[in-house]
């Protein structure tokens, strides 16, 4: 298949700006992993190891939906147990006041997100791992892959609608003769929108959830 590039300008013609086609295809990635139903999130999930040497992670804001966070529980024959949320103003009972009844055990393990950084307790170290699994947003040169990792097969597409809507309406706003544009732009809402509200309702459905779409 051809890189996205050339897919986005098979769809609405010469478009030179490579740079503005990346940006295009990442925020077109970004919004559409919002608007999928958790059925779908699971294509789109990366996982970071906690430890001793990196006992925290930073910059949550950068992340889409926190799936899970787990943590061993022992330094040999370790079980992973589920950490349960705490919200942030309890976080240090949680990890100092051993005789409350939320305090965290490496049986009981918990986490809180907290200024901008998701903290486990007790402290994950080089014996007791911690695994943060959550939504990735990727980044996409459009030049470059004709593939998204971390992003479901059957809603690349999609991706490449939006781009192609943006590239369309960046060409707008420097044309003259803007109505050369119009139904060409109108086709491509139509079809992004009509096939995103597809896929959302048939993953979103309980009877569909094992099943694919393809396009």
């Amino acid at each position: 298949m051809a890189n996205f590039d050339v897919q986005i300008q098979d769809l609405i013609g010469t478009f030179s700006d490579q740079t503005a086609m990346d940006d295009f295809m990442t925020a077109g990635c970004k919004e559409i992993i919002n608007a999928l139903p958790d059925s779908m999130l699971y294509k789109c999930l990366d996982k970071t190891t906690l430890n001793n040497s990196t006992p925290t992670l930073s910059n949550i804001d950068t992340y889409g939906k926190i799936f899970t966070v787990i943590r061993e529980d022992s330094d040999s024959g370790a079980v992973f147990r589920p950490c349960r949320y705490i919200p942030p103003h309890k976080r240090n009972v949680v990890k100092s006041d051993t005789v409350d009844m939320e305090y965290a055990t490496a049986t009981d393990p918990a986490y809180s997100i907290y200024e901008n950084t998701l903290e486990v307790y007790p402290t994950p170290t080089a014996g007791q791992i911690a695994e943060v699994q959550y939504v990735v947003f990727p980044t996409v040169d459009a030049s470059a892959v004709s593939t998204i990792a971390n992003f479901p097969d059957e809603a690349e597409y999609l991706v490449v609608l939006y781009a192609s809507i943006k590239c369309v309406e960046s060409l707008m706003a420097t044309e003259e003769d803007i109505e050369l544009y119009v139904p060409l732009l109108a086709q491509l809402k139509d079809d992004y929108n009509r096939g995103l509200a597809e896929i959302k309702a048939w993953y979103g459905s309980p009877f569909n959830k094992c099943k694919r779409i393809n396009k």
